[in-house]
């Protein structure tokens, strides 16, 4: 299905490749040649006023006021037509004249140079908005043409002032319409041309940059596929990639042409890999013999509790430091599947007492519990039972814990593991102590019975003093509490 469905998919891609590039020559091509337009347009009427200010500033005023074709011969009137002709003949203009304004809102011809077929003096022009601005004394050109017997024409219009400041008279030269439309047709058919010629350019670069990229994907694929089976081989999944249905296997040398086929084939590694690595952190981060976190993830809790302290948000935490008292004993004697129990019970005690708490075994004997809430609060209470545990288990036999806590001290611990370290200590006193009270310990053996000087019903009987010394409140106060009646 893949392969009947990849030609037309890719044939789509390739179509909307050059849909794209014509709406974009396009959108440029308007653009262009509006922008284009807009500045010939003012080129051309920059050009048209340059011609009709020029002859109007060498034009006295005081004489176009009045002159007529009646003053043929005098001075005036051959100095204004020499002006004009000189224009007509050596400007690239259609015509140039004079303009009357009659005074009610419409205009006349005044002198014209034009050898045939001139205006004729008094005959009326056309109105235009630019030849009404210019009667105001406002130079100005058509935007649009207009037609008269002439033809048609874009038009400039200067006015000519008297000696007074006022329009005595407006020069008005005629461009060809044809002439000006054709420099806009001109403009219009070039950007056309650029605009194909730039398709077709563009056009082929796309198709050899999708082909180019077909040889990519061709090659990745191919990568893909090998990473793929070499991942399955070292997670013992070996075959896996021919029976996963999501990914594509391409063509007949075993690789896709498809963007999405590859990214199909990303897709599926990424959920084998998630799920691979989803089960190498439970491993890293989960103790295999008790189920209790590791070492690894302990690590991992400190580093994140000392960011937390760097950055003030941490401001209740208790540390719980505890060892199995006579592992080795169970060793030597029972075997190594006896101690393995042996540590699962004395897990099994510390996260039955800390049971809010996270619990980490850090090492072969060793755990770590750190109390944050609900147990910061019970400490005392949970540490009281977690010695009175331990000395009734001295009795029985059953598993001994020893336990030592400490909790943070807020501006004086720079690091989470100072507050460890007073806990570990407190951990080691308090072993010692269960010690004297008949606890086996890790230099000795289980058969050897405690020194009857040290049972605890004679250590009750003889009432020996017992000075605690400690500098953590916390550890005095439960000290104090197990030894109360003593």
């Amino acid at each position: 299905m893949i392969e009947s469905i990849r030609p037309k998919r890719n044939s789509r891609y390739v179509a909307l490749m050059a849909v794209f590039l014509v709406g974009v020559n396009v959108t440029l091509g308007y653009l262009l040649t509006s922008r284009a337009a807009d500045s010939i347009v003012q080129l051309m009427h920059t050009r048209m006023l340059d011609v009709s200010n020029t002859a109007a500033a060498m034009i006295d005023g005081d004489v176009l006021r009045s002159v007529t074709p009646e003053d043929e011969g005098t001075e005036g009137y051959e100095s204004i037509m020499r002006t004009l002709t000189y224009f007509q003949d050596n400007i690239d203009l259609r015509y140039i004249y004079c303009v009357r304004d009659m005074g009610d809102g419409t205009f006349s011809f005044g002198l014209d140079p034009t050898v045939d077929d001139p205006g004729e003096f008094g005959s009326p022009i056309v109105y235009t908005e630019a030849l009404y601005r210019a009667s105001q004394g406002v130079p100005s050109a058509d935007d649009v043409h207009y037609e008269d017997a002439w033809g048609a024409f874009y038009s400039a219009y200067s006015p000519v002032f008297d000696s007074s400041g006022k329009v005595a008279g407006i020069i008005a030269v005629d461009f060809d319409a044809a002439w000006y439309d054709r420099q806009l047709s001109t403009l219009a058919w070039t950007t056309l041309v650029v605009a194909l010629v730039s398709l077709l350019v563009g056009g082929c670069i796309v198709e050899g940059i999708i082909h180019r990229s077909q040889r990519r994907i061709h090659s990745i694929h191919g990568q893909l596929n090998d990473l793929q089976s070499t991942l399955m081989e070292e997670m013992g999944t070996a075959g896996a990639t021919d029976a996963g249905d999501g990914v594509p296997h391409g063509d007949e040398h075993g690789r896709g042409d498809s963007i999405d086929d590859l990214e199909r084939q990303i897709q599926s590694m990424q959920t084998e890999l998630k799920t691979q690595a989803a089960q190498m952190h439970g491993v890293a981060y989960r103790d295999s013999l008790t189920g209790v976190k590791s070492k690894h993830a302990y690590l991992e809790t400190l580093r994140d509790l000392d960011v937390a302290l760097a950055q003030g948000e941490l401001d209740e935490l208790a540390f719980v430091v505890c060892d199995v008292n006579g592992l080795k004993q169970v060793n030597d004697t029972l075997g190594h599947q006896a101690g393995d129990a042996y540590i699962r019970d004395a897990c099994h005690m510390v996260c039955d007492v800390f049971g809010h708490s996270p619990v980490f075994r850090v090492g072969g004997d060793e755990f770590v519990a750190v109390l944050t809430g609900r147990d910061f609060e019970d400490r005392r209470l949970l540490m009281h039972e977690l010695h009175r545990l331990s000395l009734s288990h001295i009795a029985t036999g059953d598993v001994v814990v020893s336990g030592g806590m400490s909790e943070l001290v807020v501006g004086r611990d720079s690091y989470v593991q100072e507050v460890f370290e007073r806990a570990d200590a407190a951990m080691y006193e308090e072993k010692a102590l269960l010690k004297s009270l008949g606890a086996a310990s890790r230099d000795e053996r289980l058969d050897t019975p405690a020194p009857e000087a040290l049972d605890v019903v004679s250590l009750r009987n003889t009432r020996r003093a017992l000075l605690i010394a400690d500098d953590m409140e916390a550890n005095r106060e439960i000290l104090g509490d197990l030894l109360e009646e003593d």
